[in-house]
């Protein structure tokens, strides 16, 4: 751990450099000290930045207190100035195949195993975490309130003709029941680097980490508007998921409908931004988005057994650009 005054110093050398990457909710600027690279993380930009930090710092510390290496280190944070100080990772992007599925099994059991600890009882919910369909239906509400009194007019018009799906009896009968576990939320390949050296797969970007329903973040890695996963290695990871959690096929199935829905709402979103905020090129690439929110829309609304239902649809013709990111909780202030 890095002293009070190594971390001031760090986070005005960083303040003093070119951010390395900057994400929606963050950037991050990589500085050399006494011999260690570090990663610099300023999350003062977001109303909710001192959250983001607090949240993700007790996850990491968390994390090697319990002996899991497959993480960032916490070097020490700035509460003042909303920074957190983590080991550097030096890597790339890994591609998506049956070894990355199975490091991500892997990393999910790590994890859960740690929900054992007495100190877990102490971390917060997950961000958006959901034991219900009716908390689901809360939250994609909530959303959708703001859209509805968007300045955009395909936006407000979008958002005032979003389908919900039949819920029956509104899953009060629904089958299973939920499985609490510790999740990294917004989790997949889109956060994660392999090291160059080691080869040992790192999740970054534990911002939304916390207590959930193992049911929600299986759906919620699948339905991912950046998930790479082909039918196989979906597959997979549900297969895998299934052995690690006692996970009921209908509670799978009901969740991923409502989680596209949400999906449709959040990308919804990212297009108004892009819309109020971007240029020519960022409002086409705004108008592909809001068609790929539609797709989402329509997955929830037709009818589903199964999780492989939901995705299956939205595999069909995917035009997501490339050039754009996107986190669980994007969009929301």
């Amino acid at each position: 751990m890095l002293s009070d005054a190594d971390v001031a110093a760090i986070v005005e050398l960083a303040a003093a450099s070119d951010p390395h990457a900057r994400g929606g909710n963050s950037t991050i600027t990589k500085v050399e000290w006494s011999g260690y690279e570090v990663a610099v993380k300023d999350y003062s930009a977001r109303v909710d930045g001192a959250l983001r930090l607090s949240r993700e710092y007790d996850a990491v510390n968390f994390l090697e207190q319990s002996g899991l290496t497959r993480f960032p280190r916490p070097l020490g944070w700035s509460l003042e100035t909303v920074h957190g100080l983590y080991s550097w990772v030096e890597g790339v992007r890994p591609s998506m195949d049956a070894g990355v599925v199975d490091v991500m099994l892997e990393t999910l059991a790590d994890i859960d195993s740690a929900k054992m600890r007495p100190e877990a009882a102490g971390l917060r919910q997950a961000a958006d975490a959901a034991y219900s369909p009716q908390q689901l239906v809360e939250q994609i509400r909530g959303r959708l309130e703001s859209l509805v009194a968007s300045p955009v007019p395909q936006i407000r018009d979008f958002a005032m003709h979003v389908e919900w799906p039949d819920l029956g009896d509104g899953g009060t009968g629904l089958e299973g029941s939920p499985v609490p576990t510790l999740s990294p939320s917004d989790f997949g390949l889109h956060n994660m680097l392999m090291e160059r050296d080691s080869g040992v797969i790192v999740t970054l970007d534990l911002e939304f980490f916390g207590w959930d329903d193992a049911h929600k973040l299986v759906c919620d890695t699948v339905l991912h508007p950046l998930a790479q996963f082909t039918p196989e290695l979906e597959e997979r990871l549900i297969q895998g998921s299934s052995a690690l959690w006692p996970l009921s096929p209908g509670r799978l199935a009901l969740y991923a409908r409502l989680l596209a829905l949400k999906w449709c709402v959040i990308v919804c979103a990212r297009a108004e931004r892009m819309m109020i905020t971007g240029g020519a090129g960022q409002i086409g690439e705004g108008e592909i988005i809001l068609v790929e929110a539609q797709r989402y829309s329509d997955a929830a609304t037709l009818p589903a057994n199964d999780v492989r239902d939901v995705t299956d649809r939205l595999r069909r013709g995917r035009r997501w650009p490339a050039s754009c990111t996107l986190g669980e909780r994007d969009g929301r202030a």
